[in-house]
């Protein structure tokens, strides 16, 4: 599997810059303050992504639970998305892949299931 030299440095920005993002947001808090309006914003765009992955990602989208109105289905998915967990369908393939293959060989949620060892 060949990575591409773009892909590489989009995963090491997807990385780095939520860490610099909350080195930035520590200083600032330090120096400044944290006002409600910080807080509100804080909880609410946590909310929005959780609701994204789990809502969207996970039970709309991988396991069809509900139906939704196309713009519910376009924000969840842009919600989802904020999460850096890939696009949509990366996500779903991947989510359904563990659930034909849990805890087995193959679970790409279980990398270590064929270690040897305590890993195991």
């Amino acid at each position: 599997l060949q990575i591409l030299r773009w892909q590489r440095n989009l995963a090491r920005l997807i990385v780095i810059a939520p860490m610099l993002g909350v080195a930035a947001a520590a200083y600032l808090a330090y120096t400044r303050g944290v006002t409600t309006v910080d807080l509100v914003l804080l909880l609410v765009l946590y909310v929005a992504n959780v609701f994204g992955v789990e809502v969207g990602y996970h039970r709309h989208f991988s396991h069809r639970a509900f139906k939704a109105h196309p713009a519910v289905r376009a924000l969840l998915a842009i919600a989802g998305s904020a999460s850096a967990q890939g696009p949509v369908l990366f996500w779903v393939g991947v989510h359904r892949e563990h659930h034909g293959h849990t805890d087995r060989e193959g679970d790409p949620h279980s990398p270590r299931a064929a270690s040897p060892g305590a890993l195991a």
